[in-house]
């Protein structure tokens, strides 16, 4: 009979081991959504900043070809990929088109005099810092997701229930002289 309730016992713990990690890896995955989402939001913000600025610079240097090659490269619009990885990509070569464009606009008076130019300028570099505010969030939650999938006993729950590691997202911002 003993042998029966601690076999009983040890399944009891066992099994409420189980659901409560699974229980935990489920928030933390939440938890990589909701920040996931928040990013997302920050980045389609930027987006819009950035066509708003693309149509003010386009009217105000129509006759420099190096500016018009620096907007065609701020005017890719991202992919449906939804790796975190690929969408990092994307807005760092955003990010880099911006650098390269604010560069030139210093040599603009047209560009570099226009009130709504420099805010512009000024609202796309206040959204990448919500945008690094919001990807340090986005990290922070998949690194302790990542270690508590990657460690014993919580891992084989992880690798039961098809727990996977998430990727990071590595945000450069906009350079501005």
């Amino acid at each position: 009979m003993t042998p029966i309730i601690i076999a009983a016992v040890l399944l009891s713990v066992t099994l409420g081991f189980a659901v409560f990690a699974y229980f935990k890896i489920s928030r933390a995955d939440k938890t990589i959504y909701s920040a996931h989402s928040a990013l997302n939001v920050q980045l389609s913000f930027r987006r819009e900043i950035v066509k708003n600025l693309s149509s003010l610079v386009s009217g105000l240097a129509q006759d420099s070809g190096e500016i018009i090659s620096a907007l065609m490269k701020i005017a890719v619009e991202p992919d449906t990929d939804f790796k975190i990885e690929t969408r990092a990509e994307q807005e760092n070569k955003l990010s880099s088109g911006l650098t390269d464009l604010f560069k030139l606009s210093d040599g603009k008076d047209a560009l570099k005099n226009n009130e709504n130019f420099i805010s512009h300028k000024k609202s796309v570099l206040k959204c990448e810092e919500k945008i690094k505010q919001a990807a340090a969030f986005y990290n922070n939650s998949v690194r302790d997701y990542n270690t508590m999938i990657s460690i014993f006993p919580a891992g084989i729950v992880a690798k039961m229930f098809d727990y996977g590691p998430a990727g990071f997202f590595n945000f450069e911002q906009t350079k501005v002289d």
